[in-house]
């Protein structure tokens, strides 16, 4: 699957950064987890392997519907849409209780992200 530049991608392969990323965030049991921009999925079997339940938001069509072929959806949710049009608040309201956020973040607009997020007041922000 190619890289869409426009899109600010940028794909982890690396398996044991992959793990040090995941345990690095903590304790995941019985939470909800955002991963913001899960692309191929690398991180997002680590953390749906650790977390209650995933919200991956994927704007790419295409990765969306990898990401739904390849993890089980009563584990993993893939919300096809622009992370800066999800609605964390209700999200967090879904899930009763405040989010976890992860995600390697677009570039272009990770500033917009964390200015969104902060203004929600409804997520725990983790950047890797």
């Amino acid at each position: 699957m190619p890289v869409k530049p426009k899109l600010g991608q940028n794909f982890l392969n690396d398996s044991e950064a992959i793990q040090r990323i995941a345990a690095s965030i903590g304790d995941l049991t019985g939470r909800t987890v955002v991963e913001i921009g899960p692309g191929r999925g690398a991180i997002t079997g680590a953390l749906a392997a650790r977390a209650a339940h995933l919200l991956a938001v994927e704007l790419d069509h295409a990765l969306a519907l990898r990401l739904r072929v390849h993890f089980p959806p009563e584990r993993v949710t893939v919300v096809e849409r622009d992370a800066l049009q999800f609605d964390f608040a209700a999200a967090s309201a879904a899930a009763g209780e405040r989010l976890l956020v992860v995600g390697n973040l677009p570039y272009g607009i990770t500033s917009q992200i964390l200015l969104k997020l902060a203004a929600s007041h409804t997520a725990s922000i983790v950047p890797f």
